[in-house]
């Protein structure tokens, strides 16, 4: 279940009728029409991303971070440091992502693309300096953050019938309702390592409660 303050923020906007409009996620504002302004850094002239400019850019980042991107690169795989990430400006030197970057900086036109627009598949390091896709247990927490979310959950009909009268759901039935949580949990080897890739995504979260549940139950609460 979301946490006592995030429970706290959906029941205020539920009450007040305006949950549709209470959040906006990074994407969701890109699509509504969000321009990047900002400076070249060789130039130093102000310069103007459309939306197309920060979609051209998240695509080819994302795909060449894609392990079919980096197996086509051994100069980018040669690259890639500790705990997999990968310096930005290597991703600018070998690939085609340079030719979507160049026209309005450099580097930083990565991080602030990555800022504006977010990502499913990619994390900024905290530098802003390096890239790497996210692990498997940060994607699977904010796959559960989103399903549990005001702009989800105040329309979500499923989810709702789903939980108990403390407002806990399973955590089983809610992994397997949604695709993209399934999707992840497939690539799982075993029983085993799928509950630790659980617990690790919910005890990293600070918007979910993980409740054990009791030895009479099945599954995970």
């Amino acid at each position: 279940r979301p946490s006592n303050s995030a429970r706290g923020r959906r029941a205020r906007a539920q009450r007040s009728g305006w949950t549709r409009g209470w959040e906006a996620s990074p994407v969701a504002r890109a699509r509504m029409g969000t321009k990047l302004q900002r400076v070249h850094s060789m130039t130093k002239r102000p310069v103007s991303m459309g939306d197309a400019d920060v979609h051209a850019v998240m695509h080819e980042l994302e795909r060449n971070l894609c392990d079919e991107g980096l197996g086509a690169s051994p100069q980018l795989r040669a690259c890639i440091m500790g705990d997999g990430w990968l310096p930005i400006a290597s991703l600018i030197n070998y690939t085609p992502l340079g030719n979507a970057v160049w026209p309005f900086g450099g580097m930083g036109v990565v991080a602030d693309c990555l800022c504006t627009h977010g990502s499913m598949e990619v994390e900024l390091s905290g530098d802003r300096a390096c890239v790497r896709k996210k692990p498997l247990r940060v994607r699977l927490r904010e796959q559960l953050e989103f399903i549990y979310a005001d702009r989800n959950y105040c329309k979500d009909l499923h989810l709702q019938l789903l939980e108990d009268k403390e407002g806990f759901a399973s955590l089983d039935m809610v992994c397997s309702t949604y695709t993209a949580s399934r999707m992840l949990l497939q690539a799982v080897a075993s029983p085993a390592a799928c509950a630790a890739l659980l617990r690790e995504a919910l005890d990293s979260s600070s918007e979910l409660v993980h409740r054990q549940p009791a030895a009479s139950e099945g599954g995970s609460g």
